[in-house]
């Protein structure tokens, strides 16, 4: 999963990446990969509905945040730290069933056809992931 994550962030400029499961038993999507994360904490689990990326989710929509207040996520290097300017929240779904989601951070601009591109990917990457 953490391979994944680098591929996408290689290509697309991202800065930091979250890759979250559904358990097969529940409803709960677990973290089982992280590309440049940094926290205090592991990320929280949450269930289809709740918080921003479980109504993803459920919506089976990806979603942009634009907005990005400084403490919502951190990026750090060894030249400092900063926030990213932009955040996406893409589901992969498999068979109308969102089995995963992932989360990416980036200074740049997401592209209009960034979206389109996760959705004609999203049976591959269904596929992958499901292998976990």
């Amino acid at each position: 999963t953490e391979k994944i994550l680098s591929n996408i962030a290689k290509e697309f400029d991202i800065v930091q990446g979250l890759l979250f499961i559904k358990e097969k038993e529940n409803d709960v999507f677990n973290i089982v990969g992280k590309y440049a994360y940094f926290g205090e904490e592991e990320p929280k689990s949450f269930k289809t509905g709740e918080t921003i990326s479980g109504q993803v989710a459920k919506n089976k929509k990806a979603f942009i945040l634009e907005e990005i207040p400084d403490d919502y996520v951190t990026i750090l290097s060894g030249l400092g730290s900063s926030s990213p300017d932009h955040v996406i929240i893409i589901p992969i779904i498999s068979n109308d069933e969102t089995i995963a989601i992932i989360e990416l951070a980036s200074f740049k601009e997401f592209k209009s056809n960034f979206i389109d591109l996760f959705e004609g990917m999203s049976d591959e990457l269904a596929k992958t992931i499901s292998k976990y």
